[in-house]
């Protein structure tokens, strides 16, 4: 059938099926409508033909009495002017509620709308005598199809996803994705053509029983020699509910074809005696005591039943979710349907659970027993064929990646081919032990489909997966994860999690986690048979390590960076993600990340760049972990950014450099985490420019003294290079020339910015570093030196309170080297005997100065 046909007979039966459910509200309305059309006018004539017999006046008496009051009439309209301000206001909610409520189908409006335009056609064609009056019932009709096309868009647009609950059974064959129809043609033909008077359907939680069920009762729907009657045996709350509830359905479907008045007395007699089985007759079936024997009742139910033109399918559901009590009393019932012809029921249960429901004990023989018990009443089993495997996989697949594709996750189709092939293996390994029956598919898929679109971009997408696995084969295990998430993550990765580690020793540590895994896994088996420890094997290296007796490696324990790239989940900075379904409030997330990725690559121009990448920085100056954590993250994924925002990210680091001084968290430097940053800068080969020229920037534009001092050391220094790759690319001579450029512009004598604030300290390394520019350094400090102390006696000891106490820049070596480093000594002493009293402000100066002059003694003592 083409697509377009096949939509309009949907359209057509959808139609069909509305209207056939309205029409008798259409009837109702008219036929009400008629007779206030009708009534209407002759109240009018009455009520004239009262006023023109001054029985009835406006301000006339009736002997004594007074018939209307003077004023009545401003009375009245004072009331009613109340009334209607009154119900004006109350007028806007209830009919912005109704409307609401009539877009959704919740309110029809049906019979309202035919009542009222039948009772304004009649009542005008009783007041005019025209027919044409009747041309009001137009407006029904309007009104009609309006409702009908409302009902239909409801019916096309039933707002929430097929599989959305995943114990949603099938309804019809277009939902049979499994192929039950071989079952439902089995079922069909033990019932109505073998006339099998019990027929049970089983299989295990989650095969489909319900579903097929459903797909029989659409496949007898149109059948005139069946009547099915559908029962869910759980919902009844005792046994006397669930007699009465099962035979009253009985009857009522059957009424539905017939009339049964000898029939329905007959059923109430075997209700009677199915109730003598409970301590307590009702009243209505007491005086029922006093008839024939049973098996005369018994009789007479057969005789009439026989009589049937068609067969009675009762469809009982969940039986293996009853109590003891109540299914003893429908296994009771059963037993006496071998007696009743066209009659048949159908029973749904899991075989197993059946058995422990009616077992007496735990022990074999009790099971046994139970087996020969149920045999007695089901000689005829349905099973429901095994799932098969393959056909499981790939609808998980269809379901998952249906999911990934509307969270625009692993869209890039290689990335998706590696891990569909990486996802297959895990499936054969250890997720099909447990994820037999789609039920369990749904499950799966259903909680990934409410928390990847949250947490998506936060987590490895495959861990993410085998933890929701883990979560549903053992929510209990689940949680002890998440509280002791030290045993299953690498704290020591994270600096603010270091008092997480289990002990600095890793074989201390090892011992800890064997034990503590001991306790934890006593009752879960071992891969391959237990799949959760197998999910967890792969998830966490500690578990592996656990499982198979080794250390873990130091390829892992060494390598936290793979872990991050990967956000992997035992790495500490994403462990908890996987549990919240977000990103912790010290934390920079991948989200917010990616946002700024595209911010910057998106401005074009790097001063703009600039100020975007300041404004973020500026936004977390409250939250200082987050800031830290924001700088490691865009150090982290240098590679995702354009040549324009790298150049503008080296900048902004620069600029910032002033706000990244003393960490507001141990461990936690802004300032590093900048250098680092820099030089991954420098390094990109796809910048533009050369890594000479970006360092010469950030030196130049550094509004830090020591942050340009840092990145002139890593740069030149032929000791201890961490971030440069290629230090051959770098021009020390010239990268010094813009040190000593920038530092002799912000030190000029007589300059307001001084190395020697009245309040404070600054850090003295800068200044060392610019006298160690080259001669022309040396010269420049020791110009910019003389001259602070010449217009403030008080900075020399202050200098020399720098480097209290006085030692050497190596082991052994003489302490007046490092300050030779920045003046000369023969000059600090004649300034200090100069300058006497004055050459300090505080009690540190004059001890550092005191300090100085001992060992100068000694120095100009060895000189000589």
């Amino acid at each position: 059938m083409p697509k377009e046909t096949h939509h309009r007979s949907a359209s057509f039966s959808v139609l069909w099926t509305l209207a056939s459910r309205t029409w008798r509200e259409v009837v109702a309305g008219v036929l009400l409508g008629a007779v206030l059309g009708l009534a209407f006018p002759t109240f009018i004539q009455l009520a004239g033909a009262i006023e023109r017999s001054k029985l009835f006046s406006g301000s006339g008496h009736y002997g004594a009495s007074v018939i209307w009051p003077k004023r009545g009439t401003a009375t009245l309209l004072a009331i009613l002017l109340v009334t209607g301000i009154y119900g004006v206001s109350r007028l806007y909610p209830f009919a912005k509620k109704f409307w609401i409520s009539w877009r959704a189908g919740l309110v029809s409006g049906v019979s309202t709308l035919w009542f009222s335009a039948s009772a304004l056609a009649f009542t005008l064609l009783g007041l005019t005598g025209s027919w044409l009056s009747l041309c009001a019932l137009i407006l029904g009709a309007a009104g009609s199809a309006l409702i009908l096309y409302r009902d239909f868009k409801v019916a096309e647009n039933p707002g929430a996803p097929v599989d959305a609950d995943p114990d949603e059974p099938i309804l019809n064959e277009e939902g049979d994705i499994l192929d039950r129809q071989s079952v439902v043609a089995s079922i069909i033909r033990t019932a109505v053509n073998d006339r099998s008077a019990v027929v049970a359907v089983t299989g295990s939680y989650g095969d489909g029983k319900t579903s097929v069920l459903n797909l029989l009762s659409a496949k007898l729907e149109g059948r005139t020699d069946v009547v099915c009657v559908r029962f869910s045996t759980w919902l009844p709350t005792d046994q006397r509910t669930l007699v009465s509830t099962l035979i009253s359905a009985i009857l009522a479907k059957i009424e539905t074809r017939l009339f049964i008045p000898r029939i329905k007395r007959d059923l109430t007699v075997l209700t009677r005696l199915l109730f003598a089985v409970l301590p307590k007759v009702p009243n209505p079936f007491k005086p029922l005591i006093e008839e024939p024997s049973q098996e005369q009742q018994i009789a007479e139910l057969r005789r009439h039943l026989s009589s049937l033109p068609l067969r009675v399918l009762v469809v009982l559901d969940d039986l293996d979710r009853m109590r003891k009590r109540e299914l003893n009393l429908l296994l009771k019932m059963l037993r006496g349907v071998p007696e009743f012809p066209q009659l048949t029921y159908i029973c749904a249960f899991d075989h197993s659970a059946l058995v422990r429901t009616l077992r007496k004990s735990d022990t074999v023989a009790s099971q046994q027993e139970a087996e020969y018990f149920l045999e007695k009443f089901f000689p005829d089993e349905i099973p429901l064929p095994k799932i098969e495997r393959a056909r499981l996989s790939v609808e998980f697949e269809r379901r998952f990646y249906a999911i990934c594709d509307r969270c625009d996750l692993v869209s890039d189709p290689s990335e998706r081919q590696s891990f569909k092939e990486e996802l297959r293996v895990l499936w054969q390994l250890t997720l099909k032990v447990y994820f037999n029956n789609l039920r369990r598919i749904k499950l799966l898929t259903n909680r990934l489909r409410y928390s990847l679109p949250v947490v998506g971009q936060e987590v490895n997408l495959r861990d993410f997966v085998l933890l929701e696995a883990v979560r549903l084969m053992a929510p209990v295990l689940y949680e002890e994860i998440f509280r002791n998430a030290r045993f299953f993550m690498f704290p020591q990765w994270r600096t603010t999690d270091w008092l997480e580690e289990i002990n600095p020793d890793e074989a201390k540590a090892q011992e800890i986690r064997q034990a503590y895994f001991d306790r934890l896994f006593a009752d879960l088996p071992r891969p391959p048979a237990g799949p959760v420890l197998a999910v967890l094997e792969d998830l966490f290296p500690t578990v592996k390590s656990y499982l198979t007796g080794a250390s873990v490696p130091k390829s892992v324990i060494q390598n936290s960076s793979r872990a991050e790239r990967e956000r992997r989940i035992y790495h500490p900075d994403f462990f908890p993600r996987y549990f919240i379904y977000g990103v912790p409030a010290d934390q920079f997330g991948e989200g917010e990340l990616s946002a700024f990725v595209r911010a910057m690559n998106g401005e074009g121009d790097v001063a703009r760049c600039v100020v975007a990448a300041k404004r973020k920085y500026v936004d977390l100056r409250d939250v200082p972990m987050k800031r830290w954590d924001f700088l490691h993250r865009v150090a982290f994924s240098i590679g995702r950014f354009n040549s324009v925002s790298l150049q503008a990210l080296a900048i902004a680091i620069s600029e910032l450099s002033d706000r990244m001084g003393n960490p507001d968290v141990p461990g936690l430097d802004d300032a590093l985490t900048g250098i680092r940053i820099v030089f991954a800068v420098a390094n990109e080969s796809r910048l533009g420019v050369s890594a000479q020229h970006v360092l010469e920037e950030v030196v130049g534009h550094a509004t830090s003294d020591m942050f340009a001092t840092r990145i002139l050391n890593e740069a030149t220094s032929d000791n201890g290079i961490r971030f440069l790759e290629d230090v051959s690319v770098i021009d020390r001579d010239k990268l010094q020339s813009v040190f000593r450029s920038r530092m002799s512009a912000r030190y000029r004598p007589g300059g307001e910015v001084s190395f020697f604030p009245a309040e404070g300290k600054t850090a003295i390394a800068p200044l060392g570093r610019w006298a160690l520019c080259g001669s022309e350094g040396k010269e420049q400090v020791h110009a910019y030196l003389t001259h602070e102390f010449g217009s403030a006696h008080w900075k020399l000891g202050r200098f020399l309170s720098y480097f209290t106490p006085l030692q050497g820049i190596s082991p052994g070596q003489d302490p007046l080297v490092a300050l030779a480093i920045y003046f000369p000594l023969e000059e600090l002493q004649k300034l200090i005997t100069e300058y006497g009293d004055s050459s300090g402000a505080s009690v540190e100066d004059f001890l550092a100065v005191a300090q100085f002059k001992s060992l100068y003694a000694g120095y100009a003592g060895n000189r000589s």
